[in-house]
This record gives C-alpha cells, sequence and structure tokens, in this order.
C-alpha cells in the first residue's frame, strides 16, 4: 500500500511540476506587466543565460530521474519475469509428480487385476483338476461294483 501511496504521490509531484510551475510563472508575469502598466516603468531584460542554466539543470535533472525510474521499472519486469519462471518450473515439477504417481497407482492396480485373473485360473485349474479325478473315481468305481 506505501507503494501505491508513493506512485500517486510521485504523480501528483509530476503533475504539480509540469501543470502548476507554468501557471504560477504565467500568473507572475502577468501580475509584473500588470504592475509596470500602471507604473509606467519598462521591465528589465531578463538574463537569459541564467534562466536557460537553469532550465538545463532542470532538463539534465529530469534526464538522471527519468532514467532511475526506467532502471527501476526494468528491475521490477525481471523481478516478475524471474518469479513467473520460478512459479512455472514448480508447477511442471508439480505435474511430473502427479503424472508419476499416478501411473504407479495405475501399474499397482494393473498388478492387482493380474493376480486376480491369475487367482482365478488357479482356481479353475484346481476345479478342474478336482473334478477330473472324482469323474474318474467314479467311473473306476462302477467297474468295479457293477
Amino acid at each position: 500500500m506505501a507503494g501505491i501511496k508513493n506512485v500517486i504521490g510521485g504523480t501528483f509531484e509530476d503533475v504539480s511540476e509540469a501543470v502548476v510551475k507554468p501557471i504560477q510563472d504565467e500568473v507572475g508575469q502577468a501580475i509584473e506587466q500588470g504592475v509596470q502598466s500602471v507604473t509606467g516603468k519598462t521591465p528589465l531584460p531578463q538574463d537569459d543565460s541564467q534562466s536557460n542554466a537553469f532550465s538545463q539543470e532542470e532538463l539534465q535533472s529530469k534526464k538522471l530521474e527519468d532514467q532511475k525510474k526506467l532502471k527501476e521499472a526494468q528491475y521490477k519486469i525481471q523481478w516478475w519475469k524471474k518469479l513467473d519462471e520460478q512459479q512455472r518450473s514448480v508447477r511442471e515439477m508439480q505435474r511430473q509428480k502427479n503424472e508419476q504417481r499416478l501411473q504407479v497407482i495405475a501399474q499397482e492396480q494393473k498388478k492387482k487385476e493380474e493376480v486376480k485373473q491369475f487367482q482365478l485360473v488357479e482356481k479353475k485349474q484346481k476345479l478342474n483338476e478336482s473334478q477330473a479325478r472324482s469323474q474318474a473315481e467314479r467311473k473306476a468305481g462302477r467297474g468295479v461294483g457293477g
């Protein structure tokens, strides 16, 4: 939340510099012209080199500030990209682990199914053998007793 306040505060400062200061300068010049017209004095020529140097200084500081903001923005973009990549990596690892877990479960179920089928086949074989023995005993018994 403090970051948002800083951004909003910075925006208001930028608006103040861009809008309010030029208006103040224009109002000051208008007042100065009004006073001069009433008093009849002509304004003294302003030293352009001084105002030009000041504007160059402002321009230089504005460029430095813009560069600083640009570097900060680039840093934040890189940080977010890195975070996004890390999250993707973690999600991919989780997906792979889940896939492996599901494969293990499927293999275990397949083994259980094979064991059941094997047991069923064994049971049928034992049943068939016992039926064959009992039939052989019955046939053998008839021949002797009959």
